[in-house]
């Protein structure tokens, strides 16, 4: 076996761990356990649970700069003047000035002081023009690399680092996790690369316990597949197919030690959970979700996960645009800022990649309620950590930031980059359910050369 082609996955993480409890009894309703499930060969689980824990070793893409990536998904269309381009000196470049960094030359938002520090490892793209500023169209093409379709779902970013860069048989986690926020989903790449949701971070995963012993669960579980292997053999295949697949990675994980010590906040220590999370906001202490978000995000790659988006909301600043985003500048900061220095002091950021995007920018031009409308001509992302080069610039915008003045950039360069860097093939075709051939990313796609060589 080639050692170097394998990733290593903390020992810490043991495989099954006796149950979901200490005393096997757990809290999931029977209502809810049999809800929409159909789970023909689940029972094949109960007799053969060593085959299903990880390994401790994960494989690598040949030819990857990246093994994992964090997307961190700012929903609402973020601000690109008050976050990674500044325009001091322009009327467009509203009252937030930038800051120097730790890269000579490059300046961000004034509002960013703790990720300037951080600039070396990240790159800015400035030159993205998408054409899309609606939320929902836009929101699509940046994490699938296409406009909406009547016809095909197309899998999104997650789903298909999901199924390119596969985990050994038997992992026990979600190869595709989503915090915060509902994510796009597999598309026709089916249920194996849905995303698991996690609302919460200090509460990620509900009803993982049920009321019974274990016993007694395994004899539902039996009987449930009975039932359902007798409904399969006249109608409902594809249904009972899915559901099998979702029950099975279910079952895995309410029964996994290594789930628990992967979503468990309590099990890291104090000072780092309040780099992440502990937030001054108007002189009273609240607790920054985000930062806790991008905190579990880290753990579960610790643990395996390959593909974790982090969502923050509230960027659809309409009015009054220099206060809200003080706001959520505030919490991006942190969390940003401690993700990267995190990531850095386990050895990790050198096989992470980083990923920060909305769906369009906003106007470069301030409207008559202070605040900023949708533009999806001329704005900013970031990508950062040892998937790409940091410290780079890509493209630049006009003076006034009205339009892209050198290098534009378009959703399909952005997937194909992040392919690249994770070693992924963008031009590899896969079929829909109506076996039509689909590009993982559109052929006009470019990766940005300057990012991943």
């Amino acid at each position: 076996m080639n050692l170097s082609n394998l990733i290593r996955v903390p020992r810490r993480f043991p495989g099954f761990g006796g149950g979901p409890t200490e005393t096997d009894v757990c809290c999931v309703c029977r209502r809810d356990f049999l809800k929409g499930s159909i789970a023909a060969g689940v029972g094949a689980l109960v007799g053969h649970w060593a085959d299903l824990w990880a390994a401790e070793a994960l494989p690598r893409m040949p030819g990857a700069r990246a093994d994992q990536c964090i997307l961190l998904w700012m929903g609402g269309g973020p601000t690109q003047m008050e976050t990674w381009d500044p325009h001091p000196g322009h009327v467009n470049g509203g009252e937030l000035k930038g800051i120097p960094t730790s890269v000579p030359g490059i300046q961000i938002s004034e509002t960013l002081p703790l990720t300037a520090r951080e600039m070396k490892h990240i790159s800015i793209i400035r030159s993205l023009s998408t054409g899309e500023g609606n939320h929902d169209r836009g929101a699509y093409l940046m994490h699938t690399g296409y406009t909406p379709s009547g016809t095909v779902k197309h899998p999104s970013l997650g789903a298909i680092v999901s199924s390119e860069l596969k985990n050994p048989e038997g992992f026990d986690l979600p190869n595709f996790i989503s915090i915060q926020n509902p994510s796009f989903g597999a598309g026709f790449l089916g249920v194996d690369h849905e995303p698991l949701v996690v609302n919460d971070p200090q509460n990620p995963i509900a009803h993982m316990r049920y009321d019974v012993s274990k016993d007694r669960f395994f004899e539902r579980v039996q009987l449930l597949e009975d039932l359902d292997r007798s409904f399969g053999k006249t109608r409902g295949k594809e249904e009972v197919s899915a559901h099998d697949t979702i029950y099975k990675r279910t079952i895995r994980l309410i029964h996994s030690r290594r789930t628990r010590e992967a979503f468990d906040l309590k099990k890291e220590p104090e000072k780092l959970v309040e780099d992440y999370s502990r937030h001054l906001m108007n002189n009273r202490e609240t607790t920054n979700s985000f930062g806790l978000s991008c905190l579990l995000a880290r753990k579960l790659l610790e643990a395996g996960v390959r593909f974790v988006e982090v969502s923050l909301g509230g960027w659809d600043m309409h009015n009054t645009i220099v206060t809200s985003v003080k706001s959520n500048n505030a919490l991006l900061d942190q969390g940003l800022s401690t993700l990267v220095r995190d990531l850095r002091s386990k050895g990790m950021l050198e096989r992470t990649l980083i990923v920060w995007m909305g769906e369009f920018g906003r106007t470069p031009q301030i409207n008559s309620n202070a605040g900023r409308d949708h533009w999806a001509r001329s704005w900013s992302m970031i990508m950062a950590g040892g998937g790409v080069n940091g410290g780079l610039v890509v493209g630049k915008t006009s003076g006034d930031g009205m339009d892209v003045e050198r290098d534009p950039k378009t959703a399909p360069d952005v997937l194909a980059t992040i392919c690249k860097s994770l070693g992924i093939d963008p031009s590899k075709t896969n079929y829909s359910s109506r076996g039509r051939p689909i590009r993982l990313v559109p052929k006009e796609g470019q990766v940005i050369q300057e990012l991943v060589s």
